[in-house]
């Protein structure tokens, strides 16, 4: 356990520098939530929503935190292959599982600054009012999300590591999970079969569960909804992304085809 723990801890320190290094993550974590609330902004100013700052403020940073944690830790999976260092992670004693789990934790931990910008962005420059009445629900929705994206980013990490088309399937699936996933307008607007695509998606259920702790009144059974069926996503995306590392790990052993996939 002690040599686990120390692995995960090195892994997260290395990522953290090669992150903040890297342009395009920048991108995502300052420049995305700007344009997101903007955007948005834009959208719903002259409509006098009376939650502009659940798709303003929050929609921005959930993009911003999205981005960072899904995608960005989805093609690590390129970057790795790109640099010749994924037949090694392969190779070594520690498991590739823990290994990715490590980097997206890193993710994490950096895709919260997307959040923080956000809010300072719609309080001080867009006159968004924003007021946090259920301080300890808005943590713990936070929390739980965080969880569910980390889960879905393992699962995509696994398939991933089968192509070498990384950065298309990356690009191509953004900005639709976006829109499933409500950020700037509720879900109930979209078609039928889109709602139903969205129930799988822990984007939906975290960021529900987030904007029902910005309203003043009392907690509802909604947001209790909400917040379980996000960690019920993550706990059945945790136990999907186990069961593919195993059995992509077999794979590519046995055919020697990581570098070839």
């Amino acid at each position: 356990m002690r040599a686990t723990l120390a692995v995960f801890k090195s892994t997260v320190g290395v990522h953290l520098k090669n992150t903040l290094a890297r342009p395009m993550f920048q991108v995502v974590l300052v420049v995305q939530p700007f344009v997101v609330a903007t955007t948005t902004y834009m959208l719903y100013r002259q409509s006098q929503v009376a939650d502009l700052a659940e798709f303003v403020i929050l929609g921005g940073g959930l993009a911003g935190i999205w981005s960072a944690l899904t995608f960005s830790s989805a093609g690590d999976i390129h970057r790795e292959r790109f640099y010749g260092t994924l037949q090694p992670m392969l190779a070594s004693p520690s498991r590739l599982l823990l290994l990715f789990s490590a980097k997206i934790s890193a993710n994490a931990l950096l895709s919260l600054l997307a959040l923080l910008l956000s809010f300072v962005y719609g309080r001080f420059l867009l006159r968004v009012a924003v007021a946090f009445p259920h301080p300890l629900a808005f943590v713990a929705a936070l929390l739980a999300f965080l969880f569910a994206a980390n889960a879905y980013a393992l699962c995509l990490s696994t398939i991933f590591l089968l192509s070498r088309s990384t950065l298309v399937m990356q690009n191509f699936l953004e900005y639709p999970l976006l829109l499933l996933g409500g950020l700037a307008f509720p879900v109930s607007v979209l078609p039928r079969w889109a709602q139903a695509l969205s129930q799988a998606l822990p984007l939906r259920w975290g960021a529900e569960a987030l904007r029902l702790t910005l309203g003043a009144a009392p907690l509802e059974e909604a947001f209790w909804s909400s917040l379980i069926w996000t960690l019920v996503c993550g706990g059945l995306y945790f136990g999907l992304a186990g069961w593919l590392f195993k059995r992509v790990e077999r794979r590519v052993r046995r055919d020697a085809s990581l570098d070839l996939a």
